[in-house]
């Protein structure tokens, strides 16, 4: 559910106009720390949104690397009590 959230974007469904967050946007902006700031605060902010009734977002990291970005996030599955990682790399 974590992955639908970041890789849709805004707009693309026709039930829920907002759901999904601004990653595939941002692939166009130049690959910097500025942009993986925003990316990681974009990202926290879409998890808490969709799925903060089901998880706890400990921490994103969002890093630039040449022509892609690599997220991280650490979240607890509220129902089970359990710390979870999520690796995922996008290219530019």
């Amino acid at each position: 559910m974590i992955k639908q959230v970041l890789l849709t974007s805004p707009g693309e469904r026709v039930n829920r106009p907002e759901f999904g967050c601004e990653i595939r946007r941002m692939l166009f902006s130049p690959n910097s720390e500025v942009a993986a700031s925003l990316a990681q605060v974009s990202i926290f902010q879409a998890l808490e949104k969709w799925l903060g009734t089901i998880i706890s977002v400990d921490n994103v990291k969002v890093q630039p690397v040449e022509e892609r970005i690599d997220i991280r996030v650490v979240f607890v599955i509220k129902a089970l009590q359990e710390r979870r990682f999520l690796n995922l790399e996008v290219s530019m």
